[in-house]
């Protein structure tokens, strides 16, 4: 059992989809059916129904579930952790917005950030650009604030 496998159900899990989680994690469809068996088959149970179209965890696969999230954010808490130790702030910002204040307002939101934050503690970030109805905030508090990975 190794951490990629762990996320790659967790996907899974919560997409109900083989292939969504595929493209969510960049890997291709087989790779997560290949994930997802050899865990079956370390932990010699069905994590997984599949009946069709439709995906839904067992129960062993819902008890799984709770602890790969578990071990997931207290891995990735302990990556952050590690870093802020050494001076070094590393993660990934997720921006969604509508189109209006992707275009006129966070450019001048992530200049004021990236003024905030000294660049010398700075280690790497990946901004994206998602489109939804509104703008949300919560990916501000990922630098100041240790964030789980899977919120619970």
């Amino acid at each position: 059992m190794d951490f990629r496998q762990l996320e790659t159900f967790i996907e899974v899990a919560n997409l109900k989809s083989f292939s969504r989680a595929a493209e969510k994690l960049y890997i291709t469809q087989p790779t997560v059916t290949n994930h997802i068996q050899n865990l079956e088959k370390e932990l010699g149970t069905l994590l997984i129904n599949r009946s069709g179209k439709n995906i839904s965890l067992t129960e062993a696969g819902s008890l799984l579930y709770e602890y790969a999230i578990n071990i997931i954010n207290t891995c990735e808490m302990a990556k952050f952790d590690l870093a802020s130790y050494k001076g070094r702030i590393q993660g990934h910002i997720n921006i969604y917005s509508s189109s209006v204040p992707r275009k006129h307002i966070l450019p001048n939101i992530m200049v004021s950030f990236l003024k905030k934050i000294s660049r010398r503690n700075l280690y790497y970030i990946r901004f994206r650009f998602q489109k939804c109805n509104q703008l949300h905030y919560q990916w501000w508090y990922w630098f100041w604030y240790r964030r789980a990975k899977y919120p619970q």
